[in-house]
Parts: structure tokens; C-alpha cells; sequence
């Protein structure tokens, strides 16, 4: 099974931090994304492979636009923004708006992702754990606060993909008992 997950946002808020931490790839020659990169790690849920494709996007208000096909086929998307930088937090609907194009039948589990929680005890924190949560439940979207560059917060976006996954084969099991039972009872 191969997970598609792609990671959206404005321009320097930690998107290829995080996805290079995630992926297990080093953080010593970071520069902006122009373009995309694409890597990948795998992990197993009930003894079953998975693998998890990480699609990191440019940010820069000039590619605003991304193809559609970045997220018609997306099984998940991390809208990440930067808790010390405002504007981040302000164009999330305008990146959320972009990730209306989905296949029919596969929207993708949206996941706001509040990034450098690491400079909020330097007195740079401009957007707050409430607001940022008030936003995330009108927009119905789970939302955490991580900083990339510490591996244990990571942790927490894997743990929470794990468990959208596990949910979604148990539902896509039972949906197929369902269909089974009402096959032989015709």
C-alpha cells in the first residue's frame, strides 16, 4: 500500500524540514524548495507494509498555483504554518482553497500543522495554540503543534497517520463485510 502525503504552506515555514526529518534524510544542505521533492520512509501497521510518499511543495507566491494532480490523488496533506510568522497563519485559506480538487470520493485527511513550537520561549510566538485550534475546528481539521528539527514531535504526525490508516482499513473491512452480507442474502 503506498500512502501519498503532501505537504503545503508558504514559503520558509519548516515544509522540507519536516519532510526530511520524517523521511530520515539529513538536515545539513537545506535550501528553498524551488520545484518539489519527493521522498519516502515505510512503516507497518498489523504486520502489513506501507509506504509512506512524502510530496513537499514550493511556497513562493509566484507557485502559488500548484498542478491539481499534487492533490487529486492525495491520501493525506499537512498544511504547515509557522507559529512566529503571521502571514503563514493568515494565508491558510488560500492554501486550503487549493486542495478542493481531490478524486471524487477521496478527499484527503488534512492535518494543520503549527511548526517551530521550538522558538515560542524566545518570545516569537505570533500566532496562538488557540487561535490556530479555533481555525482548525472550523475548518474541521486536526491540528498540532510540532518543531521539525526535534525528532519526538515528529513522532506525533507518524503516530497520527498511523492511526487515520489503521481507522480506514477497518472501515474499508467492514464496508466489504457489508457488501458480502448483502451479496449472499440477495
Amino acid at each position: 500500500m503506498i500512502i501519498k502525503t503532501v505537504l503545503i504552506g508558504s514559503s520558509c515555514v519548516g515544509k522540507t524540514t519536516l519532510e526530511r526529518k520524517l523521511s530520515g534524510k539529513p538536515l545539513s544542505d537545506l535550501v528553498v524548495t524551488i520545484g518539489s521533492e519527493f521522498s519516502h520512509f515505510p512503516i507497518q501497521i498489523d504486520r502489513q507494509p506501507i509506504m509512506i510518499e512524502l510530496w513537499d511543495t514550493f511556497g513562493q507566491e509566484r507557485f502559488r498555483r500548484l498542478p491539481f494532480s499534487y492533490y487529486r490523488s492525495a491520501d493525506f496533506i499537512f498544511l504547515v504554518f509557522d507559529i512566529s510568522n503571521r502571514q503563514s497563519f493568515i494565508d491558510l485559506p488560500e492554501w486550503l482553497d487549493h486542495t478542493d480538487h481531490f478524486e471524487l470520493g477521496k478527499e484527503p485527511y488534512t492535518i494543520l500543522i503549527g511548526n517551530k513550537l521550538d522558538l515560542q520561549n524566545q518570545q516569537q510566538r505570533l500566532v496562538s495554540f488557540d487561535e490556530a485550534q479555533t481555525f482548525a475546528l472550523q475548518k474541521g481539521l486536526q491540528y498540532i503543534e510540532i518543531s521539525a528539527l526535534h525528532d519526538d514531535s515528529c513522532d506525533v504526525i507518524k503516530d497520527l497517520v498511523c492511526l487515520h490508516i489503521k481507522q480506514k482499513i477497518k472501515n474499508e473491512q467492514l464496508e466489504q463485510e457489508t457488501r458480502d452480507k448483502s451479496f449472499v442474502n440477495e
